[in-house]
């Protein structure tokens, strides 16, 4: 199938495509014995008037499916650039975090007595959300599923650090 391409589209395109292959495979005049067929049976045929308003209204469905379809790619496009702007932003602020984070750790691991497996944890803590902001901007298809999938304790980005505050 055409990307972006409607069910009636592409069926106007195959009889139109299957209409044009009879026509070159068989040397048919086929307009003319059209043409020749309607003026023997003016009468008892469709006139003109009877057939070109079916004609009008499949054109019509076909335009209506294409605008539609752009429509919705320009609105799914403009979703993903927001939300690539906002991930970005987003990662702007968690990177400045976890920076001030590791001046942090840096202090308390200088700091005599201080817990060494709470700052296993910092660490831990600070690769997942690297590894989690990541695998956001991998992602291609946003929606709430595949973001929540995405962040989700056990998947790709978070399988090798327990979540935060686990211990």
């Amino acid at each position: 199938m055409w990307p972006g391409a409607g069910r009636w589209t592409l069926i106007g395109v195959g009889v139109a495509v299957g209409l044009y292959l009879v026509v070159v495979w068989t040397d048919a005049e086929l307009f003319e014995a059209f043409v020749g067929f309607l003026w023997r049976h003016e009468h008892e045929l469709l006139e003109v008037d009877e057939w070109l308003l079916p004609v009008v209204l499949f054109l019509g469905f076909a335009l209506y499916d294409q605008v539609r379809l752009r429509r919705k790619q320009a609105v799914e496009r403009e979703r993903l650039r927001v939300y690539r702007a906002m991930l970005s932003s987003a990662h702007h602020i968690v990177n400045n975090l976890r920076n001030q984070l590791l001046l942090v750790k840096m202090a308390a691991e200088e700091t005599p007595g201080f817990p060494r497996e709470e700052l296993k944890v910092l660490d831990d803590s600070i690769r997942e959300a690297g590894d989690q902001l990541e695998a956001l901007e991998r992602l291609e298809a946003v929606d709430e599923s595949t973001i929540a999938q995405a962040v989700a304790p056990g998947s790709a980005a978070g399988e090798a650090a327990p979540g935060p505050g686990v211990r």
